[in-house]
């Protein structure tokens, strides 16, 4: 009988158990679980307060119990993370996922909905602190391949205290808590998604185009101002009058490379303000960027301020750019990663619009 495409034999994988106050690590070369708390000088109440300490605690843990660089997961502890269950129709849980979005008390938050058994549920996280202890383990050759809330535990029946025991579960589980982790892409099904997909597959040959088509545009623009005419010149010869300089009208256009860049995003604006003509009117200023696929709408959610939902396939500099942007209108924003957003860029405009 073929093994189940879930079990991994022990010793492949180590388990890290991320909590508010400690970090417990688990894997087949110990003798069982151990860990070490965090000083309030370096994390506190789920802040970063000094990561390059962090880095030298996780680096002096790992050479003093001789662990071996392997693939790991991290398990986000309840007491880690922020949670709501879902329910209602689809609008209904956009205006609940941002209810609660704006209630969590995180600088960085990312966040993503599972589905549980019978439900639905939102997880919120701290980008900053998962990715600060994710880079220390990585920079002494580990491997991080799965960020799982302990939540999607309780459908295996492994219980949420890391013992010998349930680290032996969880490496037999290793499948599924990659596939229910915040480093993975939820799969394409629906139009926004495939069409995410796509952009992604075929990201170099779009590239090529848009610059083989900037490149077409302006030689043409070349030929057709350089054109001869067929009529004599000295046959509309104006009468002589004082010589004037015509001050040419100065225009901005994003690079090449730029709007290549943004012709491959799928950018959502909804208004949430309640005025109408919002979502067109900052439409308006994102659109020369060089945004292709625009999507616009009404949402029944009233955030209390303008918030940008980036994908995690869009760089920091492009994010900053349109941060820079949406400012001109809403300078009172925010912005978050969410790994399962439907569209690249999600702007939903709050009720303290201008």
């Amino acid at each position: 009988m073929p093994q189940d495409k879930d079990r991994a034999k022990e010793g492949q994988f180590t388990v890290v158990d991320l909590s508010r106050s400690q970090l417990t690590i688990c894997s087949t070369s110990s003798n069982g679980p151990s860990g070490f708390k965090f000083p309030p000088e370096v994390i506190k109440d789920l802040e970063v307060v000094n990561p390059s300490q962090l880095e030298t605690l996780i680096k002096a843990f790992i050479a003093k119990h001789q662990l071996p660089p392997t693939p790991l997961i991290i398990i986000l502890a309840p007491d880690a993370y922020f949670e709501k269950d879902l329910t209602g129709s689809e609008s209904e849980r956009v205006a609940q996922v941002q209810e609660f979005l704006d209630a969590v008390p995180l600088l960085s938050a990312s966040f993503k909905v599972f589905k549980m058994q019978d439900s639905q549920r939102l997880i919120v996280i701290n980008r900053h602190l998962y990715e600060s202890v994710k880079r220390s383990f990585e920079e002494q050759g580990f491997k991080v391949v799965a960020v799982t809330p302990a939540a999607v535990l309780a459908d295996t029946k492994i219980s949420n205290q890391l013992s010998a025991q349930s680290c032996r579960l969880i490496l037999r589980k290793v499948d599924y808590i990659k596939q229910n982790s915040f480093l993975t892409e939820p799969a394409a099904t629906d139009f926004h998604q495939k069409q995410k997909k796509f952009f992604k597959t075929h990201q170099t040959m779009l590239g090529i185009l848009s610059v083989m088509f900037v490149a077409f545009s302006v030689a043409m623009g070349t030929i057709l101002v350089r054109r001869p005419t067929n009529k004599p010149a000295s046959a509309f010869l104006p009468p002589a009058s004082p010589q004037t300089t015509a001050t040419p009208l100065v225009t901005t256009s994003p690079p090449a490379s730029q709007s290549a860049n943004f012709s491959q995003l799928s950018l959502t604006i909804l208004n949430g303000s309640g005025t109408g003509g919002k979502a067109a009117e900052l439409e308006k200023i994102l659109k020369p960027l060089g945004f292709a696929n625009i999507y616009i709408g009404n949402t029944s959610a009233r955030p209390s301020q303008t918030l940008i939902v980036f994908s995690q396939s869009v760089t920091t500099e492009t994010r900053s750019v349109i941060v820079d942007s949406v400012k001109q209108l809403y300078p009172n924003l925010s912005n978050q990663e969410n790994s399962q957003t439907q569209s690249d860029v999600t702007i939903t405009i709050g009720q303290t619009a201008p």
